[in-house]
Formats: structure tokens, C-alpha cells, sequence
């Protein structure tokens, strides 16, 4: 999918015509290749410039702080030349999915949600919370939270899959957090965030993965923080 095109002035239909590509700093006039005819009447028309294709990485991507969904996510790296922002329609296997925003900006990739994947069933085990009196440890407050996740191929071919998670980040110096993962995820600063972390798997048809997440959250006896058990 594309933006739409620059607007152009059109000749009158028939007329053969040459359009002399132009770009700067905010927009950008594309030649037309051969001849177009344009119809004598007042009504709007639309034509196809040029139809370019670039790889994509294609995943299944869950956030099951959001919804306990996978959904299908194409990452396409910046290409190269001028493209303006616009609208996007997205398709999947030729049927329209939804719309989307072409806006790459200082990003080195864009990133585009085609849908749910309804072939990834997503599975969130119930959070576990633990902190009481019986948390206190010296001049401390300690806590303790749990979180699982079950990822299953529905499907009959190998998928390959990701699941992003907001991990507890402290923001204060005072604030001790100590992590552990089962098993051990692909990045713990997605994208470069702080707390946001990634696991990556391909799951073979009917294959299903478990994904555990267990927080150990520390603070001083006097301090208040949000969230805690």
C-alpha cells in the first residue's frame, strides 16, 4: 500500500503529456509513464503512479497488557527516496484489513498492523500479587508480582511469534526491582524502553509456549507507590 498520490493537473483526455518530476523539502510531482485519458467531466479520477514492493518482516505480535490477542504486524525498513505522509490502505491476501498512517518521520522502519491473528490462541494466566506485613524486611517493603502467558499454533504452518511486556521500571533511585524470566526473552529494552520487554519464538503447527514473567519489587517502609501489592 501507498500514499495517495501528490495531486497533479491534468490535461485534457486524450492529450499525450509529459510531467517533469520534481522534489523538495514538502512535497513531490512524479512523472507519469505513457499516456493517460481522462474522461471531459467534472468528476475526481485517480490513477496508479508506480507500484513498488519492499520486504517486510511479518510476525504475530501480542501485548496482552492491551488484549489477550495476537494481531498480524508487518515491519518494513525505511526506504530509500522521498515519500510525503498520507493514508494507508492496508490489505491482507487482497482483502481490506483497515486504514493506517504513511508517516516515517525520523523512524528508521514503519510499522503496520494487518488485523488478528486468529491463528495464534493467547492464553493470560492470572496475575499473582504478594506483599503484606509479612513483606517487610528491615527498613523495606517488599512485594512480589507474577505474570504468565500461554502462546498455541493454531494453525498448520510454523508462525512465527513475539510478545511484548511492560515490566515494572523504577523511576526512583530508592526503588529496587529484580527480574526473572522463563525463559530468558530476546531483548529487555525493546526499542530502546526502558521495562519493555520482548520474547521471539516460531511455534510449529499445534506447538504451544509458555512465557513467565516473576517481579520483585523493593521499597523504603514510608515510601508510597502506586501498584504495589
Amino acid at each position: 500500500a501507498l500514499p495517495a498520490p501528490a495531486p497533479m493537473a491534468a490535461r485534457a483526455a486524450d492529450e499525450r503529456f509529459e510531467v517533469v518530476a520534481l522534489q523538495t523539502d514538502i512535497d513531490a510531482q512524479f512523472s507519469v509513464p505513457g499516456a493517460v485519458s481522462l474522461a471531459a467531466d467534472s468528476e475526481a479520477r485517480s490513477f496508479t503512479l508506480e507500484r513498488l514492493n519492499w520486504p517486510a518482516t511479518v510476525v504475530a505480535q501480542v501485548q496482552p497488557a492491551q488484549a489477550p490477542q495476537a494481531f498480524v504486524m508487518a515491519t518494513i525498513k525505511r526506504p530509500e527516496g522521498f515519500f510525503p505522509p498520507g493514508a494507508l490502505h492496508l490489505l491482507r491476501e487482497g482483502q481490506f484489513v483497515g486504514r493506517g498512517a504513511w508517516q516515517l518521520g525520523s523512524e528508521t522502519e514503519q510499522r503496520l498492523f494487518f488485523g488478528p491473528e486468529d491463528r495464534i490462541r493467547v492464553r493470560v494466566e492470572p496475575e499473582q500479587r504478594e506483599g503484606s506485613e509479612a513483606g517487610f524486611i528491615g527498613s523495606r517493603r517488599v512485594a512480589t508480582l507474577k505474570r504468565a502467558w500461554v502462546l498455541e499454533n493454531l494453525g498448520a504452518k510454523a508462525l512465527p511469534v513475539q510478545l511484548v511486556e511492560a515490566a515494572p521500571f523504577p523511576q526512583h533511585q530508592d526503588i529496587e526491582v529484580s527480574t526473572r524470566f522463563e525463559p530468558q526473552p530476546a531483548e529487555t529494552r525493546w526499542r530502546g524502553l526502558d521495562g519493555i520487554t520482548l520474547w521471539r519464538a516460531t511455534l510449529a503447527p499445534k506447538q504451544s509456549l509458555r512465557l513467565q514473567a516473576d517481579y520483585r519489587i523493593s521499597v523504603p517502609k514510608e515510601m508510597m507507590v502506586g501498584g504495589m501489592p
